[in-house]
């Protein structure tokens, strides 16, 4: 099983969480020292942190350097080929209806208070994302958004199906 967020929050939530986290890998020191716009320019080019980082990892292509000898449309089909085969998607922004919904496949109860942990705090942050930023998260990351708008139609399929 796997939830999806919003390409953009995630990765304004990751910079969020690596800024207070311990540990001194490149990523997490650079959070810690740089803006968030500053942050981006630094790592645009990374599909481990800011280039359609969803669709790398559900494509099984994890790097830290870009050098892919796949053209996106071919790393999207298999990104999409390989979420698909998930047992159970669910949408980050929808957090209440994936867990009534997985709660209703599984048999389970739906607590009364849904637990929400690991929260960085960031939501509020998205609004004050500046233009040339957003600019670049949104090239960086055309792939990351067609991949989520298409688990968005799997979860309301299921959704639907259920």
């Amino acid at each position: 099983m796997t939830l999806l967020r919003d390409p953009i929050r995630t990765i304004l939530s990751t910079y969020t969480f690596w800024r207070g986290a311990p540990g001194a890998d490149l990523a997490t020191s650079m959070a810690k020292k740089l803006s968030f716009a500053a942050f981006v320019q630094c790592f645009e080019l990374s599909p481990a942190v800011i280039s359609n980082p969803f669709t790398h990892h559900f494509a099984g292509i994890i790097r830290e350097f870009p050098d892919d000898d796949i053209d996106g449309p071919a790393l999207l089909a298999l990104a999409k080929h390989n979420l698909s085969t998930f047992d159970f998607i669910g949408i980050c922004e929808e957090y209440e209806r994936s867990a009534r919904l997985l709660c209703r496949e599984l048999g389970w109860q739906l607590p009364v208070t849904l637990p929400h942990e690991n929260r960085s705090g960031s939501e509020k942050d998205v609004a004050n994302i500046d233009g040339q930023t957003l600019r670049i998260l949104h090239e960086r990351n055309q792939l990351d958004f067609k991949l989520y708008s298409y688990a968005i139609t799997l979860f309301q399929e299921r959704e639907q199906a259920s």
